[in-house]
């Protein structure tokens, strides 16, 4: 099926041969020279006796402008939690992850999340809806961790 789209599209017409230039222009130059020519290109064809000129390029000068509405501010991170807080979960069927403090982990995943001053190695080993259930890695111990209700 490919190769039938690919010869239809070589033997159409309204590319006046084009095609044909375009393909040897990438496989002596490359993609990204042709793709730069199709963009910044001072010819508006391609010639068969002058390939080189795809390199015949002029690329836009960047525009400089002053940052005259940008916010500087030194944004401190939030202490991490002194305990382990389910803190969201996606839900999607396919694989569903819960953010534990500041980290994304999936079912049956494993990584280190910060409490306090430190770090703990947890894994999770389910995810629900409203919960997940972990386990700290070393000790063994297992906790489930809900979401915290809004408040009404």
């Amino acid at each position: 099926m490919r190769k039938r789209r690919r010869r239809l599209i070589k033997s159409n017409a309204y590319t006046r041969g084009q095609i044909h230039l375009f393909l040897e222009a990438e496989r002596v130059y490359g993609f990204n020279d042709l793709l730069d020519w199709v963009k910044y290109g001072v010819d508006d064809r391609l010639v068969a006796d002058e390939l080189r000129r795809v390199r015949d390029v002029e690329m836009p000068r960047a525009v400089s402008r002053p940052a005259t509405n940008l916010l500087a501010s030194r944004a401190t991170p939030s202490p991490a939690p002194n305990r382990l807080v389910l803190r969201g979960i996606s839900w999607t069927r396919d694989r569903p992850v819960a953010i534990i403090n500041d980290r994304t982990l999936g079912g049956d995943e494993q990584g280190l999340v910060h409490v306090g001053k430190t770090n703990v190695s947890i894994r999770c080993l389910v995810i629900r809806q409203d919960a997940v259930r972990i386990q700290v890695v070393g000790s063994g111990e297992e906790q489930e961790l809900r979401l915290r209700r809004a408040s009404p």
